[in-house]
């Protein structure tokens, strides 16, 4: 499947209707698979790409000091974005992002991802769009997790 098709396909990406602006994106990501258990983005460390999954399962992960061991925050969908937090702020990623068998991942380098923030066309604004809307469904999960432990 081509990388542009595939955007297209996206909830995410929804606002990016203009045939160029795919293709400008579609240009600046490239494919890369990875095998199962890979490390994709480890915890800790800062995060120098945005991923986005196309094909496979990917699992969040955070270490937990008390037990010794990590536990499974979330399981990513086809069409996800991560990685973006830590690539924003510059800061450490507070969670890993490790393949769940063999996974097929977009991925858009810090450089590009420079570019389409600072650029002023509209694809800029509606690559910024998608994140933002990455960023909320974050959000939404992670407040969904907190209700339940609250109860």
């Amino acid at each position: 499947m081509l990388l542009k098709n595939f955007l297209k396909s996206q909830s995410v990406f929804s606002n990016l209707a203009d045939e160029q602006d795919l293709d400008a994106l579609s240009r600046a990501i490239y494919v890369q698979e990875f095998p199962d258990a890979s490390i994709i983005v480890q915890e800790g460390k800062q995060g120098k790409e945005l991923y986005l999954l196309i094909e496979g399962k990917v699992k969040v992960t955070h270490y937990d000091p008390l037990t010794g061991t990590p536990c499974v925050l979330k399981e990513l969908k086809v069409g996800e974005l991560f990685g973006v937090l830590s690539l924003m702020d510059h800061l450490p990623s507070a969670a890993s992002c490790v393949a769940v068998g063999t996974v097929k991942l977009g991925i858009l380098p810090r450089a590009a991802y420079n570019l389409l923030a600072k650029s002023s066309a509209p694809l800029a604004l509606n690559f910024q769009l998608a994140v933002a809307r990455q960023i909320a469904n974050d959000i939404r999960h992670r407040n969904d997790i907190l209700r339940g432990l609250i109860g």
